[in-house]
């Protein structure tokens, strides 16, 4: 009876240990914006690495939030053609700003399309394409929407980031080098 006593008292503190775990993860889950369906720029740009690195891209360099430059350069490895992508997170990733896990407003969204369309259109050119990486947002689709024909005339590629970080891409780019 008493081995029957310990094991149960060691199934409920592994149990509650589990438990324990599983809450700490939500919690952080939380802090970062990911059960809130936001996604920081961190882990956006993880998103958007994948899915070149899955598709046939080399990374070249990825720059983090604190620092300036191209945010994503990339080779093709097959044709050898570069692109620079110029990346938008859903939230801020800077835990000591106000909208830190919080979604940006409609004047947030036109300010990313313009700001990532302005930078990509710069660097695209010659043996270099350009993209943006936004999230899949009804607020980033209906400003992309606007300026559709500018990035299709521009050879600007879309990559779309939903909350669940699967990337789509809007297909603008050549088929030898779509991601």
């Amino acid at each position: 009876m008493g081995s029957l006593r310990r094991r149960s008292s060691v199934c409920f503190l592994t149990s509650l240990s589990s438990i324990q775990g599983f809450v700490r993860r939500i919690a952080y889950s939380v802090q970062v914006g990911t059960l809130s369906g936001t996604m920081d720029r961190i882990r956006f740009h993880h998103a958007v690495c994948r899915h070149l690195r899955q598709n046939g891209w080399k990374i070249i360099s990825s720059c983090s939030e604190s620092q300036r430059g191209d945010d994503i350069v990339a080779r093709h490895r097959a044709t050898g053609r570069e692109a620079t992508i110029e990346a938008k997170g859903e939230t801020s990733s800077k835990t000591h700003t106000n909208r830190h896990g919080k979604a940006f407003h409609s004047g947030q969204a036109s300010s990313h399309v313009s700001r990532a369309f302005y930078r990509a259109a710069q660097t695209a050119g010659g043996k270099t394409a350009g993209a943006i990486a936004l999230p899949r947002t009804e607020l980033h689709l209906d400003r992309v929407r606007k300026i559709e024909c500018a990035l299709k005339k521009l050879k600007l590629e879309v990559f779309w980031v939903d909350s669940r970080r699967r990337v789509t891409v809007a297909g603008i780019w050549p088929a030898e080098i779509r991601p």
